[in-house]
């Protein structure tokens, strides 16, 4: 046979080596439109950010010049016990003009006045009031039949939390949504087991705040509001509720997954992770109130722990009635109601405002860990180069 030379026209018979596939960033034309949108989407997050950035700058700023107004009243009323004691002489009446001085000088909300040690234990006690209730969310979620991670869940619960600094209760559909948004996703569904978690947490603590008030005998005006409350929230949570929500909304939901919505037994361990959130919520804030100077030696003790947390659920429900930006005013006029009895009204509403900065620093705190651990779960499940699938992060 003769040989072949190479570059003869034999060789140009043979198969050429594959060239390599070119990236898909450089062969993936974006459309005019898409790209119009995909800019849209980007500035509507912006907004939302700066909504967010807005309203929780407000509320701490709120929080911390009550609390300032509150110290400058404070230590007014000590000037004057330290001016007459300068002209009282000794005797009986300076020794309990002194005591006054001395309880009146520790109750002054100073931030070296606080105890830091039980006000850390509540702020982690109410971090992990927020578990249970994030479960009840996303076992309402997994009800309907929507492929929904607990960590993704649990992202999306903690960023609605944020979103109620925001006027209006829009924000937080919006940020529980965007949360949980992905392939299979029914926004509409995700929209329901909002609203029902939020009203089951609201009619379990309006009960709870109700029944401990009537208990103590605090205030009967405030156990029938609250028992108003509880009845007027707990209503459209009902199971038979539920279903007709869902068939006269005509959702695309499975039958199947209406009818586990709709079930007894979910919805009694739903009212269970409810009770958990409300029980940890008391805990916390009875150790805020202990943190709080001067509401040692007004005497609160453990023993206050269903005061303050009767206190706290009602506190928590009026604001969310109200619709104001975080229960604004109103939360710390309860508390301020519940507590003054026991505390008198300058540490009642010292307390009322420490507890606000310990609940925003916390659920930003959850909503800043939960944000990165979920986008690297997320990155670890990204398909390898080539494949068609796409990641659901």
């Amino acid at each position: 046979m003769t040989e072949r030379s190479p570059g003869s026209a034999a060789d140009h018979s043979e198969p050429l080596p594959a060239r390599p596939a070119a990236s898909s960033s450089a062969v993936v034309r974006v459309a005019p439109g898409k790209k119009s949108r995909r800019h849209w989407w980007w500035l509507a997050q912006a907004a939302l950010l700066v909504a967010l950035v807005l309203g929780l700058w407000h509320a701490i700023g709120s929080a911390l010049r009550d609390l300032e107004q509150r110290r400058a009243a404070m230590q007014a009323e000590v000037d004057q016990l330290a001016e007459e004691l300068t002209h009282t002489p000794a005797g009986r009446a300076r020794d309990e003009l002194q005591a006054r001085y001395d309880r009146a000088q520790a109750a002054v909300p100073q931030w070296r006045n606080v105890k830091w040690w039980e006000l850390l234990h509540g702020a982690a006690w109410y971090a992990l009031g927020l578990a249970p209730s994030a479960w009840c969310f996303r076992r309402l979620l997994a009800a309907l039949h929507q492929p929904v991670a607990g960590w993704r869940a649990s992202r999306a619960h903690a960023m609605g939390h944020i979103g109620k600094y925001v006027p209006g209760k829009a924000t937080v559909l919006i940020l529980r949504v965007a949360g949980v948004a992905g392939p299979g996703v029914s926004k509409s569904a995700v929209a329901i087991a909002m609203v029902a978690e939020s009203l089951l947490v609201m009619a379990v603590g309006a009960a709870i705040g109700g029944l401990l008030v009537g208990w103590l005998g605090a205030s009967q005006k405030l156990a029938i509001v609250a028992a108003v409350i509880g009845v007027a929230a707990i209503g459209p949570t009902l199971p038979p509720v539920y279903a007709l929500t869902l068939c006269v909304l005509r959702l695309n939901i499975p039958p199947q997954a209406q009818a586990e919505f709709a079930a007894w037994r979910p919805y009694l361990i739903n009212l269970l992770l409810c009770a958990l959130f409300w029980v940890a919520t008391g805990i916390s804030f009875q150790l805020i109130i202990e943190a709080t100077p001067g509401a040692a030696s007004m005497g609160w003790d453990w023993h206050d722990l269903p005061r303050a947390t009767a206190a706290m659920a009602l506190a928590i429900v009026a604001g969310f009635v109200s619709f104001l930006p975080g229960g604004a005013g109103v939360r710390e006029l309860v508390l301020t109601a519940l507590l003054e009895p026991k505390l008198g009204p300058s540490t009642a509403l010292a307390a009322a405002v420490l507890s606000r900065l310990v609940h925003m620093s916390v659920e930003l705190l959850v909503a800043l860990v939960l944000w990165p651990i979920h986008r690297r779960a997320a990155m670890g499940r990204q398909p390898i180069q080539g494949s068609n699938s796409i990641p659901t992060g």
